[in-house]
Formats: structure tokens, sequence, C-alpha cells
């Protein structure tokens, strides 16, 4: 509705920062910030835009939510229910590692509008990466898939989430989605690498482990890649990892 006004309008600027508003309440960052950056706003909606575009960048980088998290608590003390002010809280306190606090914020943003994709997708991950919940994290990160269909956060953490469960078969689908956009990702190339080799595939294990450890593949990771490796050369069979 706010788009078929803004259009009638003889001055669509009048609704513009409306209309983005609605876009950002709804989760849909990128057409929000679209709209504050090509609409010739009346100076009395400008600090407002300035303020909202602050926090729909801080949603978008996740990195920048502790530096507005000053604008998203003045919104807030006179908005509270104001959806992108709670995100950039949420996300502020997941960057200052208070994960329980997180997910009681990211499910305070889902109570008020539980088809705010950046909070599905956040939550989901945080659940998966460092809540220990797969059953939560792969609740919320089907939907969240579809919202972001080429998301490789989301594939990577649904294809370990089925890792974890010895389904080898699905972990390597989701692992191929993530690693067909993140082809640098050492550790989701290590999974998909163990995921072939369990699904006795030598070729294509061998392949993809080698191509983990030149990427600097570390830690546990790369000891276990590395005794595959020599497993596969010398013609052994897949054993269950470490």
């Amino acid at each position: 509705l706010l788009q078929e006004a803004r259009l009638a309008l003889h001055n669509p600027a009048d609704l513009a920062y409306d209309l983005a508003l609605a876009y950002a309440n709804a989760g849909q960052i990128s057409a929000a910030e679209s709209i504050l950056r090509d609409a010739d706003l009346p100076p009395a909606q400008r600090e407002a835009a300035h303020l909202l575009g602050s926090l729909l960048s801080a949603i978008e980088n996740p990195a920048e939510a502790p530096a507005a998290l000053p604008t998203a608590r003045r919104i807030l003390e006179t908005d509270p229910a104001n959806v992108p002010a709670s995100m950039v809280g949420a996300l502020a306190l997941e960057a200052q590692g208070d994960y329980p606090g997180a997910q009681l914020a990211y499910e305070k943003v889902l109570r008020a509008d539980a088809d705010f994709g950046p909070a599905v997708r956040q939550l989901a991950i945080l659940y998966a990466e460092r809540l220990g919940n797969d059953r939560k994290a792969e609740q919320l990160a089907v939907p969240a898939q579809q919202a972001y269909p080429d998301d490789p956060q989301l594939s990577y953490e649904l294809g370990l989430i089925h890792f974890r469960r010895a389904d080898f078969e699905a972990a390597a689908k989701f692992l191929q989605q993530s690693v067909r956009v993140r082809a640098q990702d050492a550790k989701a190339v290590y999974y998909l690498g163990v995921s072939h080799y369990r699904l006795k595939d030598p070729g294509d294990a061998k392949d993809e482990l080698q191509r983990a450890v030149e990427l600097k593949l570390d830690g546990a990771e790369a000891v276990q890649a590395k005794k595959i490796l020599d497993e596969l050369s010398r013609g052994g069979s897949p054993q269950k990892p470490n």
C-alpha cells in the first residue's frame, strides 16, 4: 500500500521515509536502503532517515553494530517497538560475546515480527555456532534459507548440522552450496571432503581435503585432513573421523 501511495503522489519523496521504514520492519533491508539512498527527502525527515540508515547498515554489516548501538538505544527510548533498533541491540550483544543475551534479544525481535528475516537468520547461526542447539538451529535455518537462498553461511550451518548427525549425503549437498559461493572457506571445503570420504567417494574427498589444506586449514581439522589424505594415498577405505 505504501508503494502504491508513493507512486500516486506528485512528490513521492513525501512518503519515502515511511516506505523505507516499512521495508526495514519487514526485513527487506536492501530495499529500504535503496529508497533512502535515492529519495530527495524533506528536511524534516532527514535526521530520522540518517538514523535509520545507520541501523540498516549495521544489520547488513554486523561488525558495525557496536558503533550503531547508541543510535539504537536513542531510538528505542521513544519507540520501544522499533524492530531495526532492537535488531541492532541483539547484534551488539552477540558481538560482545553475550550469546545468551543475544539469543533473548533475537527472540524478542521475533516476538514483535516472527518473519523478520535478519533475526531468523542470525538466531539460526547463533544456535548452531554458539549455543549447541542443532534442533532449534535447523528449525530457523530452513525458513531463513527460503529468504536467503544463496547465503553461504546458512548452507554451511545446515551442512554441519547434518554432518554432526552423520547424514553425510545431506551434509555434502548443503556444503557444496556453501563452497560454490565461498570457495576459499577452508572449513567448509574440509567438511565437504570428509562427507565425500564417508560416502566412499575417494576422488572428490582427496581433491577437497587437499584443497582445504592448501587453504591453510588449521587445528584438529588440519590433523584429520592429513590423516585421511595419507590413508587415501595408501588406498585405504573410509574410517569414522575423530
